[in-house]
Formats: C-alpha cells, structure tokens, sequence
C-alpha cells in the first residue's frame, strides 16, 4: 500500500518536473551584449555571427524589447523580400543582416533583440543593450560619428539569472515531492488519522487500544499531543466504533478539512501557461509528404495566430532558398512565383500552393513563413519525397521468326542506378537476360547474346528478341534498382504463335468408302471443322488425334469418312481455325475441282489456237497487199 501511493505521488507531479527541466533548457543560448554610445551618434547593429560562414543564415529579425517593436526583417542576399515594419528615416538595413540607427537619443536607449535564423532551421537569440554615455568607451568605435558593434563585451548576467532561476524552481519541486513522500512514509507507520469533511477515522490496534479509545476525554487527550494536536475539538465530538477495524470521530457543529499542499500543481499550471505562450502563433505543416512524378501535389500550411497579430506576407522557398511564390493576403495582384506553381488558397492564416506537375527537381523541403506583425516571421518546413511506379508495356504476341519488343518505364531515371530484365522460370525462380548500368554498356546474357538486344537507358528500358522462337515465351521481370528508394518492379509476358499450315489427304479404305485426313501443327493447337456441302453423307463424325511435337508445336489429325461418290456432287473442305489468324483456312479435297480445272484448260488452249489462226491471216494478208 505504502509504494503503491508514493508511485502515485510520483506519477502526479512528474510533469511539473518535465515542464520545470524543459522551462531550465529554454533559457540556455540567449547572449547579452552591452554598448554605450553618444547622443546624436550614427549606431550600427552589426549581425552577432555565431558562425563566420554568413552564406549559412537565411533571416534576421531586429525588435525593440522595452517597446515591443518589430523594426525589420532582413532577408540575407534578397532585399527584395526585406520588411521593414517601422519606416522611419533614421532606421536603415544593410544586406548583411545589420542596422543603421542614426542620431541615437534617450528614446533609442534599451534592449534590442536579434533572432538568427540559419537555412537548418536552427535560431540563435542575441540582446543587445544600448545605453547613452557621455564619453566615447573604448568599446566604440574610433570614428567620431558612427559606433559599431563589430567587438562586443559580452555580459552574461541576463543568462545566469535565468539559469539559476531554472535550477531553483527545479530544485524547489524536487525537495516538495521529495517531503511529501516521506511526510506520507511517517503517516503509514504512526497509523494517521484519515479525514473526510466533518468525519475522522482512524485504524484500531487491538481490542485493548478500543477500550482505551472507549473513553471520550481520554483519546483527546493522548491526541492532542499527537496528529490531531493541531486541531481545536468541540463540545459535539462523538465516538463511534465500525466493526472491529475504524474508530469513528464525528464532529458536529465544528467542520475541520484538510487541504494538501496544492502549490506544486499551480506552479505546473503557471509553467505550463508560460510554455503555451512561447509557442504561440507557430506554424503547422505536415512533415513529409509524398508525390507520384508527372502528377500535380498542393504544398500546405496552416498559422495560428492571436486577433491582434497581423499578417503583411507570406512566402514559400524552396530547397535552394529561392522565392517559389510570394504574396500578401487577400491581394492577387501582389503573387509573384514561379513559372511551374500557382497559388489555390490564400486566406490570411492558410496558404495552399499547387505545384502543377510534379518533377525530380521538384524533391526537398520548402519552407512556409508568415511574416506576421509585431510578434516578427513563424515559419514550418515540408520535405517533399518524388516516387514513381513502374510502368510495362503489355504483354506482346508474336509470331514465331518475327521481331518482338518487351518495355518498362520508369519516371524518375536520376534515381535509377542499374536495369535488369529477368525471365520467370519454374517455381518462380528468375534467370538473368541483360542489364544496363549507368556509365556502362548493356550487358546480355550468353544463351540470348545472338538475338537479343537491350537499350541503353534507364527511363526506357526495351528488351527486343529477333527472330523469336518457341523457347523465348515466358514473363519477364524488368527491374529498376534506385537510390534511395530501392527496386521497382513490374512484369509482362510474351507470347509466341505457331501458325498452322494444313494439309489435306484421302484414300479408299474399302470399295465405295474413303477415309480423310487433314493435318494441322501449330502453337497453340489449332481446331479443325470439317465442311459438307448440301446433305451430309459422311459415315460418321470426324475423329481427332493430337500429338505435342519436339519443337513446341502440337499436331491435330482429324479424320473422316465418307462416301466415294459424294466428292463427284459436292464440295468437302477442312477448315482450319487458330488464335493467330484473323479467318479459318480452307483446303477443298473432291473432284469438282479438278473437273472444272480441265474445262478451263481446254477453254484456254482453244482459245490460244483461235488466236494463232488469226494471227497468220492476217499476216498472209499484209504480204498479198504489198505484192
């Protein structure tokens, strides 16, 4: 029971010890810097660099702390994007990220704070006090007119106060939760006194102790040196015994509560309120996001802001720190962006922009600002990740000797670092057929080197066989090995045809009977139909024999049988039907044809001799003429 509450007792003010080491952290990193300057002298705030390299810092923004005023935000290398939130005329910046004030007087003299802003997101706060004096220190500058800030004394006092104000308030929590533990630890052993509203219960030892309890003026007065001494008994007390476990003391016209110390919880309240504010007015923006190539994506972000806080500009800049797009609220004339984006929603405290298709160029992180007044520019970054899916050409059919093509695509090539094609076998299994790496030729594998080429590309990847034979059908699998991403993948399958080339054949099996025969290899099997004309006089329905060859091809024999003399009177076709033809092919087997060939021979041998007569007519008449 005794660790099960002091567990408890941890538990609840756990967070007052999160909350008080998170307010400690926060005033680590604030450098204070002190100047004195003559009334009437040109001050310059030079940028306090952390770092020499200054192509390293994107911002800076300079405030009054004692007035509460925003003087500018200057954005280094690009004075086009600097606000200056106070126009006057002894205020100037320079595109260092420093301030010029000019004729310093009383009302110039205070704190002035500098947040630093890097391109990693990082900030680093500096203040820097400025005070009137009447001799030039020898912290100024040797010019008569002009002070500058470029070697400052630095004072930490602003530091360390905060630091030790940290350490107390944490300190103070440790040693509260700390006697709270123990002040419960002596409760358990000494058997308290548990109190509820006007009621107080205590545990009874043994059946002596209730005799002695038993006695009203007695336990009020060995109480009063212990526990209860701090409370003043009345005249209603009265004792009640429950069962054999609680002595029950119920107080009438007097009302004791009992109040824990409650000061750890107000003090987590106010430190939380402190944390609220410090956060307010921040930026929200999802930290990831992802977008399919060649496809449109809207970038998004969301401020919260206070009623008294107003935004002069939003800006989005990209992974290189140039402008995307730029715009001030509920003014479309002031959208000034890029060629490839548009601006969908610009509400005051929303900004939706839509990159209109998506590129490689277009992977990394952008960073939405607000530049909001007086509190300075809130800003959230969203890192775009470009994908791209594997896309196949489709399954192709092919004639076996003819040229077939197999092709993936893929629409992120700077990703790509290697393309293989691999063709699927039994179980599953892959074996290799060509690759293609970069700053390499493509690689083919011995069994397909002869007739299989690969190009050389990793966007548009094309496997092409020539002539095709039966042993290439199959799916293949085009890999595509990227960075960072890993493989892509997608399969296609070619499909190769046998056309059949029919023949048909007959003889008499006994007299006035013929058996048929026509004969079909191909791949896949072919369907044989056998056409009568007029009546059907067969001797029964075709019979079918079927034989897979060597060479992947299956061969059909239908049979038929028929009588003699129906060749003499009607037309017997076998029809052949296959996948790989557009019409059945016909082969006629009766006489009927043969008959009409002879007539048409005679015909044109008659016709030949009628033509050779006129000929030599005409050629005597021409000889007698020119006699």
């Amino acid at each position: 029971m005794f660790k099960e509450e002091i567990y408890s007792e941890m538990k609840i003010h756990k967070y007052t010890v999160i909350i008080v080491v998170t307010l400690f952290v926060l005033t680590k990193g604030v450098n204070i810097t002190e100047w004195f300057v003559k009334e009437g002298q040109t001050f310059i705030f030079h940028l306090p660099y952390v770092e020499s390299d200054s192509q390293r810092i994107r911002s800076a923004e300079w405030e009054q702390m004692d007035k509460g005023k925003l003087l500018a935000i200057i954005y280094l290398g690009n004075a086009n994007d600097t606000i200056k939130f106070h126009n006057e005329s002894k205020l100037k910046f320079m595109l260092n990220g420093s301030i010029i004030i000019s004729d310093v007087t009383q009302e110039d003299t205070g704190n002035y704070t500098c947040k630093i802003i890097f391109n990693d997101n990082r900030i680093q706060t500096h203040i820097i006090s400025l005070k009137l004096s009447p001799e030039i220190t020898a912290q100024t500058s040797t010019n008569n007119s002009t002070s500058s800030a470029s070697d400052p004394q630095d004072f930490y006092i602003l530091q360390i106060v905060l630091s030790v104000l940290g350490g107390l308030i944490l300190l103070a929590g440790l040693i509260v939760i700390v006697f709270k533990c123990k002040m419960r630890y002596r409760s358990f052993t000494q058997e308290p006194i548990y109190m509820n509203s006007n009621t107080i219960h205590t545990h009874r030892r043994s059946p002596n102790t209730l005799k002695k309890q038993a006695s009203f003026s007695t336990p009020l007065q060995e109480w009063k040196s212990s526990t209860l001494s701090r409370f003043q008994p009345s005249k209603d007390l009265q004792l009640c015994s429950d069962e054999d476990r609680w002595i029950t003391i119920i107080i009438g016209s007097s009302s004791i509560k009992m109040f824990e110390v409650t000061w750890p919880k107000c003090l987590q309240i106010c430190i939380s309120l402190v944390l609220v504010a410090s956060i307010h007015g921040r930026v929200v923006a999802p930290r990831r996001v992802e977008s399919l190539v060649d496809q449109p994506f809207t970038l998004s972000c969301t401020l919260s802001k206070s009623q008294s806080e107003q935004v002069k500009q939003v800006r989005w800049l990209d992974m290189k720190n140039q402008t995307l797009i730029s715009y001030i609220p509920d003014q479309t004339d002031s959208i000034n962006g890029q060629h490839h984006v548009e601006l969908i929603d610009s509400a005051n405290d929303v900004s939706k922009v839509l990159i209109k298709r998506v590129s490689a160029r277009d992977e990394g992180c952008y960073t939405c600002i607000f530049d909001v007044y007086p509190t300075g520019s809130k800003e959230a970054q969203t890192c775009l990740t470009v994908t791209a899916s594997v896309r196949q050409g489709g399954n192709k059919t092919v004639v076996r000797g003819k040229q077939a093509s197999l092709s993936c695509l893929y629409g992120l090539p700077e990703k790509v670092q290697q393309v293989l094609w691999k063709k699927v076998v039994e179980r599953g299994m892959l074996h290799d057929v060509a690759s293609f790496a970069k700053r390499s030729d493509p690689m083919i594998e011995k069994n397909y080197a002869e007739r299989t080429s690969l190009t050389r590309s990793l966007s548009d990847s094309q496997l092409t066989f020539y002539p095709v034979t039966v042993e290439d059908e199959g799916c293949y699998t085009c890999q595509f090995h990227t960075y960072p991403e890993g493989t892509k993948s997608a399969t296609s399958c070619l499909i190769v045809f046998v056309l059949p080339k029919p023949q048909v054949s007959y003889k008499t099996t006994s007299p006035g009977v013929i058996e048929a025969n026509c004969t079909a290899a191909a791949r896949p099997k072919a369907e044989i139909v056998w056409n009568v004309e007029r009546d059907n006089r067969t001797l029964g329905a075709p019979t079918f024999t079927v034989t897979q060859q060597d060479d992947g091809t299956t061969l059909v024999i239908s049979t038929l049988m028929l009588k003699a003399d129906l060749l003499k009177d009607v037309s017997v076709k076998c029809l052949v039907h296959h996948k790989g033809l557009e019409s059945a092919i016909a082969v006629s087997m009766n006489t009927k044809l043969g008959t009409a060939l002879t007539i048409l021979i005679s015909v044109t041998a008659v016709a030949f001799l009628l033509i050779i007569c006129m000929c030599i007519c005409l050629w005597k008449c021409v000889l007698r003429s020119n006699e």
